[in-house]
């Protein structure tokens, strides 16, 4: 069997809500999928998983948790605020960054609370 690598994904939601439609292209070929909305965390959880997995391949799973329960390695966090003043949550999972938008109101809480693991760990000077 050949890979092909993906060139395009698009997909909107359903007129009814009721799910999300993907289309995945590569090269010529092109496959259709409808989701239910309860479905997208699965896939994500199990892209950012697998791109984790790429990503860093020495990172021993021996004491790792269950798979559906396995934590996602984040390589960095970070806060910030758009030009028009949308905060953002920066997680990066392996060669994946994600910006998702967090409510302004927590990110003091988000600093503080970043601020604090990090001042608990000895950081070679």
């Amino acid at each position: 069997m050949t890979f092909l690598p993906v060139s395009r994904i698009s997909g909107d939601v359903a007129p009814g809500g009721d799910a999300i439609h993907l289309r995945i292209e590569a090269g010529a070929d092109a496959s259709n999928f409808r989701l239910g909305p309860s479905d997208v965390s699965s896939l994500v959880r199990m892209l950012l998983t697998l791109v984790s997995m790429a990503s860093e391949p020495d990172v021993g799973t021996a004491d790792a948790p269950s798979p559906g329960a396995a934590p996602l390695l984040a390589a960095s966090l970070s806060i910030g605020e758009t030009t028009d003043g949308q905060a953002l949550l920066g997680i990066e999972v392996g060669c994946v960054e994600l910006a998702l938008s967090v409510p302004q109101t927590a990110l003091a809480e988000l600093a503080y609370a970043m601020l604090a693991a990090s001042a608990g760990r000895r950081l070679p000077t």
